[in-house]
Formats: structure tokens, sequence, C-alpha cells
């Protein structure tokens, strides 16, 4: 399956996510990320459909959850 165009968020070549540490700024945004190619693999219209708040709120329980999990890598930088 192709990968989707672009939508609104910028896409990059990499991401600080490593085996060891996972920003939590990172992670979010990749999950975003994914959950926008999703969006719009299932037809939905950048703007239209969604808003870059709505991909951020839906990303929100799943960094969280990899967050607080007793094994997890996901740092903050301050």
């Amino acid at each position: 399956m192709p990968k989707p165009q672009p939508g609104l968020i910028r896409r990059y070549e990499n991401y600080g996510l490593t085996s060891s540490d996972a920003p939590l700024d990172d992670l979010l945004l990749v999950i975003a990320t994914n959950i926008e190619d999703a969006l719009i693999s299932a037809g939905a219209v950048p703007g239209k459909d969604y808003t870059m708040l709505d991909l951020f709120k839906l990303a929100n329980p799943y960094a969280l959850s990899r967050w607080s999990d007793e094994d997890s890598r996901v740092s903050i930088e301050l």
C-alpha cells in the first residue's frame, strides 16, 4: 500500500526514537503522524475532516499509556 500524501503534520526523515530512549514529544509526533496516515488512507481530507489538534488529542492516550508503563523508556527534556 502506498504511503499517504502528507497532510497537516510535517513529515521528518528521522525522529528521536531509539531502542533506549523515546522523547515524549517525538513519541507524540510519531503517533499523531500514524493516525493522520490512517485517516488519509481511509479517505479523510486534512483540514476538513480533522484538525491538527484532533490528531494530537487522538495520539495523547497512546503516548501516555506508553509513558506510564513500568518498562517505559519515554523521557522528557526540560
